[in-house]
């Protein structure tokens, strides 16, 4: 694995690509336009800058064991107002990891790690919306 920095780095690059691709995407990319204050529809990764913030802080706290910042907000209790239906969230796998593919040759190993934290949180997301 590489070094926190480089780590750090390779999280900003999977996260901002990631949301690229979600922002536009046909069947997920909807739920974007209910993160903006001015509730206008995002057209670019841009506008979803300070939103990364929160990605990015989350990822680095996940996979590198840093400590989130003061207030952060609990994973699954934040999307509840989303009502993302079982196949968006399918959908959001699909794409998250597409992207950790495109990067894996960067880090092969903390790719693996990622993947594998996708795969938890994918259980943990139908447990509390949709078997609950």
């Amino acid at each position: 694995m590489k070094n926190q920095e480089e780590s750090i780095k390779l999280i900003e690059k999977v996260t901002r690509s990631f949301y690229q691709k979600a922002i536009n995407d046909v069947f997920i990319g909807y739920h974007f336009r209910k993160l903006t204050s001015n509730n206008g529809p995002i057209s670019n990764i841009e506008d979803f800058n300070e939103h990364l913030k929160s990605i990015n802080a989350f990822w680095q706290a996940q996979l590198l064991g840093i400590k989130l910042p003061k207030g952060a907000h609990h994973l699954l209790s934040a999307h509840e107002y989303l009502k993302i239906r079982k196949g968006e969230l399918g959908r959001w796998v699909i794409l998250f990891k597409q992207t950790l593919e495109e990067n894996r040759s960067e880090d092969p190993k903390f790719i693996n790690i990622w993947e594998h934290k996708i795969d938890t949180f994918k259980v943990g997301f139908e447990k509390y919306f949709f078997e609950g």
